[in-house]
């Protein structure tokens, strides 16, 4: 659990669209989705405006990035702590910067805006690997 004024990224995944099942591996060029558990501790909770999580998909393999997302909308004020799985697709359309074998890796960063009150936090995921098509 994240401390009273902390927010937090717990978990931050990959994972086939339409599941919430760690994706070990991505189809090349295919949409998946980026899955990052967060938890926002019951006083910041209790001034909160809102809450933008940003995540970069990065090709180790190249040392590119391949795409990027961003989850952002108003979190409205509450008495205790606040937990929520956030989703931010990746569409297709990646195929140019990456190939079948090349090595991927999901970093994100998740902002939380509470009157002047701000709390920030990193995380990255589990390796995963491109398949083929």
């Amino acid at each position: 659990m994240a401390n009273n004024w902390d927010a937090r990224i717990k978990l931050l995944y990959p994972a086939d669209e339409g599941t919430f099942f760690s994706a070990d591996t991505v189809k090349h060029n295919s949409p998946f989705v980026v899955v990052a558990n967060v938890e926002v501790g019951q006083d910041l909770h209790g001034v909160t405006d809102d809450h933008t999580l940003l995540v970069w998909v990065r090709n180790l393999s190249r040392s590119t990035t391949i795409a990027n997302g961003t989850f952002a909308e108003k979190l409205p004020p509450a008495r205790d702590e606040f937990r929520a799985e956030l989703r931010v697709p990746i569409p297709a359309g990646w195929g140019t910067k990456a190939a079948p074998g090349d090595v991927l890796e999901v970093v994100a960063s998740y902002n939380v805006q509470a009157g002047i009150h701000t709390d920030d936090s990193l995380a990255t995921s589990e390796m995963f690997q491109v398949t083929k098509d």
